[in-house]
């Protein structure tokens, strides 16, 4: 439910700049405004929003189309003068691919270190949540058992140094 809410949101958000050429004084600039305001948004949601380069895509054109839809319509209704259709989609379709592959190669890039970063601070059963303190022995984690998800303390041992006594310690 709450990513169909997302991609209702989005698609919304991109309607709602897309209108810009309609309501803006100087409707040229409008289509401009619409286009930024579309790279924004897929933007900040690429580096807030978890989620697999594939969703950004889908969810960027998705929330793309308006813009280059109401656009060239906006032309042929006569609102944008000197200006031909054909080249109101064509520069419409052009930035909203590049906003999208680049939205889309961020949240990917993301979303890959975060599953590196949560794999990483994984140890066997357990999830180390942060560090406690350490010592000549190790470090002391608090941890978190992935199936209990009850807190424990976890106390890793350092190798002692590479010296026997260290490691028979």
């Amino acid at each position: 439910a709450l990513r169909g809410l997302e991609a209702a949101g989005l698609i919304a958000l991109g309607a709602s700049f897309a209108t810009a050429v309609f309501f803006h004084p100087y409707p040229i600039v409008g289509v401009y405004e619409a286009l930024l305001a579309v790279a924004a948004m897929l933007g900040l949601r690429a580096a807030m929003v978890p989620s697999t380069a594939a969703r950004t895509a889908v969810l960027g054109v998705l929330a793309s189309t308006p813009t280059f839809v109401l656009a060239p319509l906006a032309g042929v209704l006569g609102r944008l003068p000197g200006t031909d259709a054909g080249s109101l989609l064509g520069m419409s379709v052009n930035w909203s691919l590049i906003t999208v592959a680049v939205s889309a190669t961020a949240s990917g890039t993301i979303y890959g270190l975060r599953r590196e970063v949560r794999a990483a601070r994984r140890l066997g059963q357990y999830e180390l949540v942060r560090r406690l303190g350490s010592g000549a022995m190790g470090v002391v984690y608090l941890a978190r058992h992935a199936m209990l998800r009850r807190p424990t303390a976890i106390k890793v041992l350092s190798h002692g140094r590479g010296t026997p006594e260290g490691l028979a310690r």
